[in-house]
């Protein structure tokens, strides 16, 4: 919220509208925190659900990453071919591209989500980011 505008509700005896404008903002900042921890510990749901309650899926960690960067920076992927937690990379991965996440932000190493799924062998996730970006 833009600081002024709050200044002016304060002044204006408008606390109960001020209170309520700052309780959504920090609902809005958990969504986004929860987003992170949906999409790394790879709970589907979660994120889905995140995802329709509009959560910033654009938001940034201190590494420059979104949250589809930081999932598929997590570590390899499995290599069982029927591994639950690759699936669950692969469909995160589609929700999120489904939802505009931004595919050309480059994190603080210089590097977007498909460069990282390919460098950490999420082949799905690649592959979905690879068909959203018209590669």
């Amino acid at each position: 919220m833009n600081k002024h505008i709050f200044s002016l509700l304060l002044l204006s005896s408008a606390m109960p509208f001020a209170n309520q404008l700052h309780a959504e903002e920090a609902a809005q900042v958990k969504a986004e925190i929860s987003l992170f921890e949906a999409a790394l510990s790879f709970n589907v749901d979660s994120v889905r659900s995140l995802l329709q309650r509009k959560a910033d899926i654009n938001r940034l960690d201190e590494n420059g990453n979104n949250a589809l960067m930081a999932m598929v920076a997590s570590g390899k992927a499995c290599d069982d071919a029927d591994c639950a937690e690759k699936r669950a990379i692969t469909e995160i991965a589609q929700l999120m591209v489904d939802h505009n996440v931004d595919l050309a932000l480059k994190n603080n190493d210089g590097k977007n989500a498909l460069e990282i799924a390919r460098e950490n062998e999420h082949v799905g996730a690649a592959e979905c980011i690879e068909k959203a970006m018209g590669q």
